[in-house]
């Protein structure tokens, strides 16, 4: 009686939008409902698509994507002839699993263990959930590598406005030097006929050889 009472409250309180394909009848009715509400509360917390498929035959399961959402496809595939069950799970292709194959693997295992002892249900449960998280850990991953990526850019970006700020003032002290040799009437370089020692001050005069213009340039040691 409680079974059904808990049956009653979770077909209220949860939609079942989960999607199951239970081709091989492994699930009692039930228990195909406790996983479907397990799913859908993954795949809100998640933001991620499961798909859940039992069947006697190998599966195309690019076939059964049908958005543009992160899916995982769980299978448990039983042929006729065949004494044990196999589990397998998809990606979709926008979900990088290159860094978590190890931990996959390990979770595939551990969950043939689980079939071999007909505890379907703990299996999905657990499988389920240990693969949203997974998923979850990539997507953070990701978010976090493209903003590292981002300060990596704008510190190669403030590096060159600095290396670019350091060439223009020292272009423009250079300029400034060379402008005072100008002379301004002529637009030549003037010649330096003399220099000064006065105290603490360095005093260069320069003439122009063309107009006779002459300046006097002191510089403070």
């Amino acid at each position: 009686m409680k079974k059904y009472i808990f049956l009653f409250f979770v077909l209220v309180c949860f939609p079942l939008f989960a999607e199951i394909n239970d081709q091989i009848k492994l699930l009692k009715d039930e228990d195909a409902a406790l996983v479907k509400t397990r799913i859908a509360e993954l795949e809100s917390n998640f933001k991620v698509k499961i798909i859940l498929v039992t069947s006697k035959d190998e599966i195309d399961t690019k076939k059964m994507v049908r958005s543009n959402k992160q899916t995982i496809i769980i299978r448990i595939i039983k042929p006729d002839n065949a004494k044990k069950m196999r589990v397998g799970v998809d990606f979709t292709k926008d979900i990088n699993i290159f860094l978590y194959k190890d931990e996959i693997s390990r979770l595939l295992d551990e969950g043939q263990t689980l079939v071999d002892d007909k505890q379907y249900v703990d299996l999905i449960l657990e499988l389920t959930g240990n693969l949203a998280e997974i998923v979850n850990m990539i997507n953070e991953d990701e978010k976090a590598s493209k903003k590292e990526g981002f300060i990596n850019k704008v510190k190669i970006f403030l590096v060159i406005m600095v290396i670019l700020l350091f060439v223009f003032v020292v272009t423009m002290i250079i300029n400034k030097i060379r402008n005072i040799s100008i002379c301004k009437h002529c637009d030549i370089e003037m010649d330096l006929i003399e220099e000064i020692e006065e105290g603490n001050k360095s005093i260069k005069i320069y003439k122009c050889h063309v107009c006779g213009h002459s300046v006097r340039v002191s510089k403070r040691y």
